[in-house]
């Protein structure tokens, strides 16, 4: 049986009361906000079931990730006052007003120049104070594309590649060969021993390590080759030195990385400008250096098997790559940053997702930081290798790094515990062992390598845009219909250039027409004038192989000029007799110019200084500096005299020097 509905009488008596308190009246109902909801996670994070940091427009998961950010209550407003919406209205026509100012760029497409070069500086760039022009840069995000470039696409072999040169280059070209020499020579029968270049018997008497000179070496380090990539806490190298000092060279990490810094003080020098031939050879004028920097390299290396998994450990390869380049040994110094990269990567991964205790922020920022210039180290190092040689991309190309830029470091109290590069805090020596190895860094030499380093990584940005956009195929696939925007492109790339040079610190600028005479802006100098050749280059091809209508040659013609002149510009500067990590690739840039100068004396289309004879002849001479230590050099000069016989006279006759 069902039961009976109750039925309300109206005339009941009250029902008694209970002994809750009944809730008031609320007073002000106008100014009370209706409940809000937790955070809700965006549509992605929530698919892959990872925290999302909630951020707007695009949170931190899909900005490094570069997917679309789409969260479920973006059009829900209910839970924000009417200020509130109308303050997200007035920025949402902001936003979309900004975005209709696109400009017309390369190839029909629409093309947005990046943002010139310094830009808001991420946190820690107000502990140095740098000044605005220098402290603004990029914030556009990365992506795994841009990270990306073709190899090899301007290196001197190429430009042999070209058909005006088919018939006047020798059959074989040596470069290559000459490379792979340089590394000794390899052994396809595994019974035979393995046998050094003779180039290297210069090592067969290695001086013993005096570790009464490794402050003098660290510090050189730090004066020499720290200062042009800033990867270590000089803080802390200084504490792993003055435990060398205590306990002498241990079997690990620390004393490792001590070891490599003492191999580069050995041989790095202060800049001095170029001196003309007299004759000397770089073993000659460095023979003592170098032999005393292998036996700190040699003693490094046999603790590079013992690394562990922290930030030490790609520190450790990178100085010991940043070491084979000054020793103009560049397939094995690659084979090092490799290592550096895949080590880093490695890092990275197990760092993100650690949870450090709040008693561990300061610990792991400073080795957040750390980390943030090797990995912008890491990369520009292997991008530098990959637009010379038909190596494999970087492995860090294939994520991308939360900071556009490195930090710079604070200003640290000398009165603070000390932390190691992964966040362990190191004992102090003994106040004897202190006072005898202090290593000194000025706050000046501070700011100028961080001005440097920044600007580096900035270039870096527009080096790897200029490949990809004029570079990403072959130079014979360009047409008269695309002619027009590429030049385009190449014009807004070098105003980019320029601009950049014209917001340099007062301690870096230079005179456009006068090379610079200090180190690091001849550095950049050096850079700058690399990505404008690669901006000229195709233009100068087309000038040489390709019939043209007036039209089209009007249109080109300035920038085939500025490729004759920057190429000679290159050719009259030579090659510097200062050993640094770029001497190499300053051989392999001055090459490129000379056989780009060649190819256009030999097609007759474009006109070149009467000169060109005795300047090629002239840079020839600076380059047997080199030749004795890097069996390439030699390669290179023999492939440029045949040439240089050959471009006005018969092709079938014997070869002869210049």
């Amino acid at each position: 049986m069902e039961p009976a509905l109750e039925q309300v009488d109206t005339d009941d008596p009250p029902p008694k009361p209970t002994r809750k308190r009944q809730r008031p009246e609320r007073q002000r109902p106008d100014v009370t906000y209706p409940r809000k909801r937790a955070i809700a996670a965006c549509r992605l994070c929530r698919s892959r079931k990872v925290k999302c940091n909630n951020s707007r427009p695009i949170c931190g998961a899909c900005s490094s990730s570069n997917a679309q950010c789409i969260y479920e209550d973006s059009d829900d407003c209910s839970p924000f006052d009417s200020a509130s919406i109308a303050i997200l209205d007035r920025l949402n026509q902001v936003l979309y007003r900004l975005d209709q100012l696109p400009m017309q760029g390369v190839m029909g497409q629409t093309y947005v120049p990046n943002p010139l070069p310094m830009q808001t500086l991420v946190s820690g760039a107000t502990e140095l104070n740098l000044p605005d022009t220098q402290a603004r840069m990029s914030q556009e995000h990365e992506t795994p594309e841009s990270l990306w470039i073709p190899s090899a696409k301007t290196a001197p072999e190429s430009i042999l590649a070209w058909p005006v040169l088919a018939n006047i280059k020798p059959s074989k070209v040596p470069m290559v060969d000459a490379l792979i020499d340089s590394c000794g020579q390899i052994q396809d029968n595994f019974n035979d021993l393995p046998t050094e270049h003779p180039d290297r018997s210069l090592f067969s008497e290695t001086p013993s390590i005096n570790e009464d000179d490794i402050p003098k070496l660290v510090q050189g380090f730090v004066d020499h080759v720290h200062i042009k990539n800033p990867v270590v806490d000089i803080d802390v190298l200084e504490l792993y030195t003055q435990r060398v000092m205590e306990h002498g060279i241990r079997w690990d990490a620390a004393s490792c990385l001590v070891l490599l810094t003492c191999a580069l003080g050995s041989i790095a020098q202060e800049y001095k400008q170029f001196l003309a031939p007299d004759g000397s050879t770089s073993q000659n004028v460095q023979r003592h250096e170098l032999s005393v920097g292998n036996a700190y390299y040699n003693a490094a290396c046999r603790r590079l098997g013992l690394l562990g998994s922290g930030l030490l450990t790609p520190q450790c390869y990178f100085f010991a790559g940043v070491y084979l380049m000054y020793n103009l040994r560049p397939l094995q110094a690659w084979s090092q940053f490799r290592r550096a990269s895949q080590a880093y990567h490695i890092y990275w991964e197990i760092r993100k997702f650690e949870k450090p205790k709040s008693a561990e922020c300061t610990a792991k920022l400073q080795a957040s930081r750390l980390g943030q210039r090797l990995y912008w180290s890491c990369y520009k190092t292997e991008c530098e290798f990959r637009v010379e040689l038909d190596l494999p991309n970087s492995t860090l190309a294939d994520f991308c790094h939360a900071d556009m830029h490195p930090s710079p470091p604070g200003l640290l109290n000398p009165q603070s515990d000390m932390i190691d590069n992964n966040g362990s805090p190191i004992e102090n020596p003994s106040s004897s062992a202190v006072t005898s190895c202090r290593i000194r860094e000025s706050r000046s030499n501070i700011e100028l390598s961080w001005y440097y380093y920044l600007t580096e990584i900035t270039l870096r940005r527009i080096a790897n845009k200029v490949l990809n956009t004029f570079y990403d195929s072959s130079l014979s696939t360009w047409t008269a219909e695309t002619m027009a925007s590429r030049v385009i492109a190449a014009e807004e790339f070098e105003s980019q250039l320029d601009k950049c040079m014209e917001q340099l610190p007062a301690s870096l600028q230079f005179d456009v027409g006068q090379e610079p005479t200090e180190e690091l802006p001849m550095m950049i100098w050096g850079r700058i004038y690399e990505i404008k050749c690669w901006l000229c280059r195709p233009f100068l091809y087309h000038a040489i192989h390709c019939p043209m209508d007036v039209r089209t040659w009007d249109l080109i013609q300035p920038l085939v000029d500025k490729a004759v002149k920057l190429c000679f510009q290159g050719i009259k500067r030579g090659v510097s007799r200062h050993r640094h990590h770029g001497t190499w690739f300053g051989i392999r840039m001055t090459t490129a110019s000379a056989l780009c100068i060649l190819a256009a004396r030999k097609s007759g289309q474009v006109e070149v200084p009467a000169t060109w004879r005795e300047d090629l002849q002239s840079l020839i001479e600076k380059m047997r500096y080199w030749e004795d230590e890097a069996p390439y050099v030699s390669q290179v000069i023999q492939t440029l005299e045949i040439l240089a016989h050959n471009v006005d006279g018969d092709e079938d006759r014997d070869f002869a020097p210049v």
